[in-house]
């Protein structure tokens, strides 16, 4: 579980740095316009870090609550496919509502809905 942890630290990391690079590249009156694909792009490089850091965020407590049913002698194994059906589930939307704003032409609902989402997702 540490070296997942590390795996996905880095990936999250490196997702931010891909993502500041994307956006300090593209000209500054494209991210003005609400009707640019240039909106959509910055949604998209800034949900995919998002992401990466809920999952390893949902790995630590993944980790603590198997600690947790180890220490009350419950077995913990359906855990690990919670984690793993939950956190796909999560990255097929994004890539579902990120297709359907990009057909649509809706670039600032990507963005609408990378906030919402996460917004729920660390409130539970």
């Amino acid at each position: 579980m540490r070296r997942w942890f590390h795996i996905l630290i880095v990936l999250s990391t490196l997702a931010r740095l891909i993502g500041l690079i994307v956006e300090l590249s593209l000209p500054p009156f494209a991210l003005e316009s609400s009707a640019s694909i240039s909106c959509w792009i910055v949604g998209l490089v800034h949900g995919v870090p998002d992401f990466l850091y809920l999952t390893t965020f949902s790995l630590v407590v993944t980790f603590f609550a198997r600690v947790y049913l180890t220490t009350l002698g419950t077995p913990s194994e359906t855990m690990r496919t919670i984690f793993v059906t939950a956190n796909c589930g999560m990255y097929i939307s994004f890539i579902v509502v990120a297709v359907i704003t990009l057909v649509t032409k809706s670039y600032v609902s990507l963005r609408v809905f990378t906030f919402a989402f996460l917004a729920a997702a660390y409130a539970l």
